[in-house]
């Protein structure tokens, strides 16, 4: 999970907030999937078939930022298809209370 949050946040972070992440465990919070919008599945060379591949496996939580939805399309769909109510979610709002990137989109919380 380190590797996948050390990706999204990538050069937002300082070298202070690296300090504070590499000794914070964060919270996974459970979010119903209706918390996050309807988005298209894919938007680069991972598509439904990719997403097919995370059916039934172990798969990290969904990363968001406050209200912010930040990553895990694929898996979302994926959670989907397996009728998983509840998503769980990491919250970088805990460590970075800022995070300039765009969102995929905003949870209805």
């Amino acid at each position: 999970m380190q590797t996948l949050v050390s990706d999204i946040v990538g050069a937002a972070a300082s070298e202070q907030d690296w300090e504070k992440l590499k000794d914070h465990e964060f919270e996974i919070h459970q979010l119903p999937i209706s918390t996050f919008p309807s988005v298209p599945i894919s938007t680069d060379y991972r598509n439904e078939q990719y997403a097919e591949a995370m059916i039934w496996k172990k798969l990290p939580p969904l990363l968001i930022h406050g209200h912010n939805w930040l990553d895990g399309r694929h898996r979302l769909w994926a959670f989907k298809r397996m009728r998983i109510p509840l998503i769980d979610c990491i919250d970088l709002k805990e460590v970075f209370p800022v995070y300039p990137h765009e969102a995929i989109g905003l949870l209805t919380i």
